[in-house]
């Protein structure tokens, strides 16, 4: 597998909704509803520009295309953890962005899209060991509780801001 991203600077750390509705002119979305959600106040970023993250296996090639506007937590990560796994690690940003729209929508399994998470890290360069926690993070009764959680607002949101394109090779 290999893993790349076309916009890497296209991200901003909210901190307020004026921040939010910059980019998100609905104004569909405020800090509040993500707190509903599941989304720390303190680790809300957002899609400012076009983002693409591009996933290739021999058989096929994935763009996931975030528009201005998604909103992620990139690795939700405890305080007390960040000093092994730092959610803005460029390792961890890509893999991120697509476990969170998986995770959020559940158009993956729970393990089909905690194991990808593990994949990219992997394929981006990321250590055995920090894959291994990030793995063990999101696949711990934690993580399961969160994503028995589904709500239908935020996957809808997640929808509408990012286009999946796969080409399969022949």
């Amino acid at each position: 597998m290999e893993v790349s991203i076309e916009g890497m600077y296209a991200l901003i750390r909210v901190r307020n909704n004026e921040d939010l509705w910059l980019y998100n002119s609905r104004q569909s979305v405020d800090l509040r509803r993500l707190v509903e959600w599941g989304r720390k106040a303190d680790q809300v970023w957002m899609v400012s520009a076009p983002l693409s993250v591009y996933v290739t296996t021999p058989n096929e090639t994935t763009e996931f295309r975030f528009r201005p506007g998604y909103v992620t937590d990139l690795a939700t990560v405890p305080k007390l953890f960040r000093g092994i796994i730092d959610n803005d690690d460029l390792r961890l940003i890509a893999p991120s962005l697509v476990h969170d729209y998986y995770f959020g929508t559940q158009e993956l399994s729970f393990c089909r899209a905690n194991k990808l998470m593990f994949q990219m890290i992997r394929a981006l360069g990321g250590s055995m060991f920090k894959a291994v926690v990030a793995w063990l993070a999101i696949s711990s009764p934690f993580g399961w509780f969160k994503f028995r959680k589904f709500r239908l607002g935020k996957a809808s949101h997640l929808r509408r801001r990012c286009d999946i394109i796969t080409v399969r090779k022949e």
